[in-house]
């Protein structure tokens, strides 16, 4: 969660005596343009959210685009009314993180493990693909009948084995010649493709850095605050903004 919040010297801020209201709403409006350019809102992307859209997926192939995780970046103004208190908050909320429990070591990296189960299923997602299986197959009963029904209409079937600490997954169909029986279709020629692997635990390479990515846009970010404030106070001297 990233935290800015405005202080001023003395100048600015008998300035801001002269004319509270009206620069009060300047910084706000200053801050929630900062958060549409970085982590965007409901009608425009930010920077660093098109930045983890570019990214390409180590094992399921095409850009990060596809899984969303650019929305789960947001922010707020607390106070956004009152000078001394206005700070602007960015980050991942909570909600988002339940969602996304995997969002939080892909900013730090590190070793994850199975929490429930004995093994973690480290899927290959273009061999599931292949065989028209990805996405379908996991622990819900809806899952469950994807699998069986795969099963059936492929007469495939699934082979595990144990093999130097690793735990893989074969999916085993027939080719289209290879019809009829169970051992009639061994006799035939066997389409084998490693589903899953699973391992007891997996580092995770860290992909991104957002408090890196904002501290890059500080000096701009700060030189448009300036700018709003010089336009602001033009605006009071000519006598186009009202001292309220």
């Amino acid at each position: 969660m990233i935290t800015v919040e405005v202080k001023g010297d003395k100048a600015v801020e008998q300035l801001f005596l002269m004319a509270p209201k009206v620069y009060t709403d300047s910084i706000a409006h200053w801050f929630w343009r900062e958060r549409k350019l970085f982590v965007g809102n409901k009608s425009r992307k930010g920077a660093f959210a098109k930045s983890l859209e570019r990214k390409e997926h180590k094992t399921y192939g095409g850009l990060w685009r596809r899984g969303g995780i650019g929305q789960a970046f947001t922010g707020g103004i607390n106070h956004p009314h009152i000078m001394n208190n206005m700070t602007l908050n960015m980050g991942v909320t909570d909600e988002w993180r339940k969602r996304m429990p995997y969002i939080d070591i892909l900013s730090t990296g590190g070793t994850v493990r199975p929490v429930s189960k004995q093994w973690m299923l480290i899927p290959f997602y273009k061999n599931l693909r292949s065989i028209g299986l990805l996405g379908r197959i996991g622990n819900n009963a809806r899952d469950k009948k994807n699998w069986t029904k795969w099963r059936r209409e492929q007469r495939g079937h699934f082979d595990i084995f144990i093999h130097h600490g690793k735990l893989l997954v074969f999916g085993d169909y027939p080719s289209s010649e290879a019809t009829g029986s169970h051992e009639a279709r061994h006799m035939g020629r066997l389409n084998r493709k490693l589903l899953f692997v699973g391992v007891k635990r997996a580092t995770i390479k860290k992909r991104f850095d957002f408090e890196k990515s904002f501290k890059r846009r500080v000096p701009t970010m700060i030189g448009r605050g300036e700018k709003i404030i010089l336009t602001t106070t033009s605006k009071l001297d000519s006598g186009k903004l009202m001292v309220q």
